[in-house]
């Protein structure tokens, strides 16, 4: 295909006008470095490695909403087959059916659990072809009833790098340095109470805070979407969805006086789909700490599914990788259950192309960045200039993939030719060749 794409370019060129000029340069650079494809690879694999070490691979990253998504929230957070949405007024947790998603995830991946496809050539780009497959979702919202509609919100513990997003040609939707934090703490959300959320040993959680004095029936908590609540006999709260349970453990609650931690008896109480808040013996001229912990079936702490497609160096010594990222589910705007199809090819498989950045020894990530439109998009090729900037080759379906210029009539899959600047946060520019 790359050599069907080099006479095309060829037989252009003269009609090319200067708005696409960068695009001779990433042949000349591709001429020249056809010889690292076999140290991409490695690098590749380095960048994995080290990145792997670097970073908590069970820890939640919450991703500031700049507009890159719609929806009415402020956060964002992957959580493996699923995604947590966070508001001042609560949060919303959409799940989808393990089994369904993981018949999607391994078609997306090109191969099911314990199968191998080593010898089968449509599996090596999976995309070809691609059953039609129904994936049952669910979403709960859980509101905070009764509190601030516009509680602060104060981001703690910043993580290193940050996301770009150029999705659609909507350029009012495309947003750079966009950043993520490990920890979230919301302001006053009830008179004296403050809510705090962070994962811990792979698992989510969220804490209410209350200052001395606050008082503690004003929580209450309303669960939308649920179809069923109880508490179990150990104190959990067991919340039935049509794709599976959610759990939030029994709650621990404590106070520090004078130094020493001391633990208070802590339940939940329902009443007619709302929950709230049952203690006993605390001092209430002491900050008093809510700890409960969330877990759904489908959270497996892990990030939306990618699957490595190419890398290249820098010539700073950094490394560049590049895949297509399943997008985990767009906001859902109406709690309860309902279903999508994904089909390869066609508009809502849900994958872009991913692109990240590692510093010289893999410990860090300089930015990641997601390049798109409203169907699926799939990388090739990735060469880095002397600058840094980054040329990526690869196709795509979507009629509103970001671009500065387009050649030909279209087809099923167009060409692109896009090239980033070295921090990621814009295009240089982007070609589109649409291929009858």
């Amino acid at each position: 295909m790359e050599q069907d794409f080099l006479i095309r370019i060829t037989q252009l060129t003269d009609t090319i006008n200067t708005s696409i000029t960068f695009i001779n340069v990433f042949l000349s650079l591709m001429a020249r470095r056809v010889y690292l494809s076999i140290i991409h690879l490695v690098f590749f694999l380095i960048a994995f490695a080290f990145a792997s070490e670097g970073q908590s691979y069970y820890s939640l990253d919450f991703v500031e909403n700049k507009g890159q998504w719609d929806g009415n929230f402020k956060y964002r957070a992957e959580v493996g087959n699923g995604a947590f949405f966070i508001d001042s007024k609560g949060y919303t947790v959409l799940q989808h059916h393990q089994d369904d998603f993981k018949k999607l995830y391994e078609k997306l991946h090109g191969h099911s659990s314990g199968e191998s496809h080593a010898n089968d050539p449509k599996h090596e780009n999976p995309h070809r072809e691609f059953d039609q497959l129904a994936l049952r979702s669910h979403a709960l919202k859980v509101v905070f009833v009764g509190g601030a509609n516009n509680a602060k919100a104060n981001p703690e513990k910043q993580r290193e790098g940050y996301d770009n997003y150029f999705i659609g040609n909507d350029r009012s939707k495309w947003q750079s340095e966009v950043r993520s934090f490990s920890v979230l703490r919301f302001s006053e959300i009830y008179p004296g109470v403050d809510v705090k959320y962070y994962t811990e040993n792979g698992q989510l959680k969220y804490d209410f805070i209350l200052k001395p004095g606050a008082d503690i029936s004003q929580i209450r908590l309303k669960y939308d979407g649920a179809e069923k609540m109880s508490i179990a006999k150990n104190g959990d709260l067991l919340v039935k969805t049509s794709v599976g349970e959610v759990k939030e453990l029994v709650p621990y609650a404590y106070q520090v006086v004078n130094g020493f931690k001391k633990e208070v008896k802590c339940e939940y109480v329902i009443n007619a789909q709302q929950v709230s808040f049952k203690t006993k013996g605390y001092d209430k001229n002491a900050e008093l700490v809510i700890d409960p912990t969330l877990i759904f079936s489908t959270y497996t702490g892990s990030r939306s599914g990618n699957w490595g497609f190419t890398a290249t160096p820098g010539a700073d010594g950094s490394f560049f990788a590049g895949g297509i990222v399943f997008n985990g589910g767009g906001y859902p705007v109406t709690p309860g259950a309902f279903q999508s199809s994904f089909q390869g090819g066609g508009p809502n498989l849900g994958v872009d192309i991913g692109i990240t950045r590692f510093n010289q020894n893999g410990t860090a990530r300089i930015y990641s960045t997601y390049l798109g439109g409203s169907a699926d998009e799939f990388p090739h090729s990735l060469i880095a200039d002397g600058a840094g900037n980054l040329v990526v080759l690869g196709r795509t379906t979507s009629t509103n993939f970001p671009t500065t210029a387009t050649i030909g009539p279209g087809g099923a899959f167009d060409m692109i030719v896009t090239k980033l600047n070295a921090t990621g946060t814009a295009l240089i520019g982007s070609l589109k060749i649409k291929v009858a």
